[in-house]
């Protein structure tokens, strides 16, 4: 049933769809590339003015090791790659973020985000950015923006029954970085996922290299802080790569 919603509902949250194999040499999206993780738990403070997660500590959290992998042109409507991935909770059980490349059109910028888990009945319209397809400009754009800040839809239809919601993310691009760890050429972004009453759920920051893809990132979800600002949550390093 979600999947004839899909199309209708980006255009009418003011999205344009854009080319179905992604431009962006940051997350090149080759058709069954794929990146292999190793998982750590950390303990991260979230800096809800500068947006970035610092990773207070980090311990590893199982030897199990996930690949992720793209299928462009994907099956599923309106959604050009697929990543395949696992959570550490469970790290057997595997699902699918559906992510497109598209338009918002209430800034006039292209961007790569995620709608949801389209093959298990989860859309999320507009999509989350993830990274815009030229963050170079949109790097030097954002500062009058003040970033991005987008209403969502969530449509869950996974229990058989339909339920929606509203929720409200901010993203920002965080900067350039010629090294990153053992990573060269990367861009880092930020997502934070929050209520319509402005209380934050979730955070995210993402790494991505050029020519590679998403190659470290890490995330509090929901996000729960201590007494001390600190919340616990999961960090997915980049191992390996196809090449």
């Amino acid at each position: 049933m979600i999947k004839h919603l899909i199309a209708a509902l980006l255009l009418a949250t003011g999205v344009a769809l854009a080319q179905e194999q992604t431009p962006c040499e940051y997350w090149p999206a080759r058709e069954s590339a794929w990146i292999r993780y190793q998982v750590f738990a950390i303990r991260a403070h979230w800096n809800p003015w500068t947006r970035a997660l610092s990773v207070v500590s980090r311990t590893p959290h199982t030897e199990h090791i996930i690949s992720v992998k793209w299928f462009a042109n994907s099956t599923s409507i309106a959604t050009h790659f697929n990543e395949e991935f696992s959570l550490p909770s469970d790290p057997e059980s595997f699902g699918k973020l559906g992510n497109i490349s598209y338009r918002d059109l209430m800034v006039g910028e292209f961007f790569i985000g995620e709608i949801g888990r389209p093959d298990d009945n989860l859309l999320v319209a507009p999509p989350e950015p993830k990274i815009p397809l030229n963050p170079s400009a949109w790097h030097s754009r954002q500062a009058e923006a003040g970033g991005l800040t987008t209403m969502h839809q969530v449509l869950d239809s996974r229990g058989g029954s339909l339920q929606t919601w509203s929720m409200i993310t901010k993203f920002r691009t965080l900067g350039h970085y010629p090294q990153w760890g053992r990573y060269v050429d990367c861009w880092r972004t930020s997502l934070e996922e929050a209520e319509p009453s402005g209380n934050t759920g979730s955070v995210y920051n993402y790494v991505f290299m050029r020519d590679v893809g998403l190659v470290d990132f890490w995330y509090c979800a929901p996000y729960s802080p201590d007494a001390s600002g600190i919340s616990d949550g999961y960090e997915y390093y980049a191992t390996d790569w196809s090449k």
